[in-house]
């Protein structure tokens, strides 16, 4: 998971804000029935909306928020148990507020995808990686990267698993 970021927490919430998140909680159809087209950079459901933007909790798309509860986040990332998981947390991301604790959040989800998870901080990375200019945190999250991959298929390949080669054909 790379940047993973809340989109209610990153949303400013403008009086704008709210008189949408207004709108879709009152709407009658909210699967069928579009957002006002100035409520999100392309056509969305109403639905979609407040399971991305409404601040319950209760959203299906709220994964990665930082007020979600551990049971909370393991219902949401708990399908990942048994994958090799890396969460690599921009610490400078500009999507996520200044009042969110990056490394216990990063921390948290990883605990949340399994006991295969483990967190990667990379200091001074805005959300696309293309911060600091000197691309230290691109070349840090590729090569955790690498390893994570790495490592994932030694252990398949050790066990036998999909990745573990074909016996040899009898000559």
């Amino acid at each position: 998971l790379q940047a993973p970021v809340s989109d209610q927490e990153s949303l400013a919430r403008t009086p704008e804000v709210e008189s949408y998140l207004a709108f879709a909680r009152a709407c009658a159809d909210p699967a069928g029935t579009l957002m006002p087209k100035p409520a999100h950079y392309c056509p969305i459901t109403c639905e979609r909306y407040l399971s991305l933007f409404d601040d319950s909790g209760a959203g299906a798309d709220d994964l990665f928020s930082s007020y979600l509860t551990d049971d909370q986040l393991r219902e949401r990332l708990g399908h990942l148990q048994g994958t090799e998981t890396l969460v690599a947390f921009s610490l400078a991301d500009e999507y996520v507020p200044e009042s969110v604790d990056k490394p216990k959040l990063a921390a948290r989800l990883a605990r949340a995808c399994g006991p295969r998870a483990e967190s990667l901080l990379l200091a001074g990375a805005s959300h696309s990686l293309a911060q600091p200019e000197d691309g230290s945190a691109q070349r840090a999250f590729v090569e955790a990267v690498v390893r994570v991959v790495g490592e994932a298929v030694a252990r398949r390949e050790g066990a036998g698993g999909a990745g573990a080669p074909a016996p040899a054909a009898a000559e």
